[in-house]
């Protein structure tokens, strides 16, 4: 974190109401810390793969399995728009030849 954050919520936790105005602060009830890398997660094309076809599967929930790999359900619906995507774009003959 931050100098001033933690300086900022330093100062807020320690205050005590003076006067009975507004702007005091009476109690902390509670604080929540949000912990993590802080950064984007690089998902390799096989475990998304492995990923959508989990999701595809008859009776299974989309949001329970993006839940179960730390996803967001909006991440996984992506991920299978641009796999139907991809197998419905035509194979042009030059590349697959050239395969």
């Amino acid at each position: 974190m931050s100098d001033r954050f933690d300086h900022t919520l330093e100062h807020t936790l320690e205050s005590k109401p003076d006067d009975g105005g507004d702007d005091a602060v009476t109690s902390v009830r509670r604080i929540e810390l949000i912990t993590g890398t802080g950064r984007r997660r690089r998902w390799s094309d096989d475990d998304k793969a492995r990923i959508v076809v989990e999701s595809l599967r008859p009776g299974a929930n989309v949001s329970e399995v993006a839940r179960r790999h730390g996803l967001s359900p909006q991440q996984l619906f992506g991920w299978r728009r641009e796999a139907h995507a991809r197998i419905s774009e035509p194979v042009d003959d030059a590349d697959a030849r050239a395969r």
